[in-house]
């Protein structure tokens, strides 16, 4: 029974953890090159505009729809905010992933990127 317990807190915390907008946006940090492409800009506009998506998520998509090399100084503070605050693990990963963008996120931020879509 309480390998069962055990079993069902891993699984949810794995539940927890991602929504179809923070995968969206792994995969974008993934693959991204200086800038977001055309589909990954329409594909954030999609999380913008998505009820469904949380206040954060959408900072984070307006936050990299933005970037241009490395993130706006002008959006440093929230994603600070994002990557320290009350935010959901997945959104943590996204904001320090974006915060390591020197042109392509750190390997150490795609690895945590990766790992965030495992199963």
């Amino acid at each position: 029974m309480r390998l069962m317990l055990l079993l069902v807190g891993i699984l949810m915390t794995n539940v927890c953890y991602a929504s179809e907008a923070t995968d969206r946006m792994a995969k974008i940090l993934i693959s991204f090159n200086h800038f977001p492409a055309d589909e990954d800009l329409a594909r954030l506009e999609a999380i913008l505009g998505d009820n469904n998506s949380s206040d954060n998520e959408k900072a984070l998509a307006g936050i990299i729809s933005r970037v241009a090399h490395k993130p706006a100084e002008s959006d440093r503070s929230a994603l600070d905010a994002l990557g320290k605050g009350r935010s959901t693990p997945a959104v943590k990963t996204l904001a320090k992933a974006v915060m390591s963008i020197n042109h392509t996120p750190s390997a150490e931020s795609i690895t945590a990127l990766k790992a965030m879509l495992e199963p």
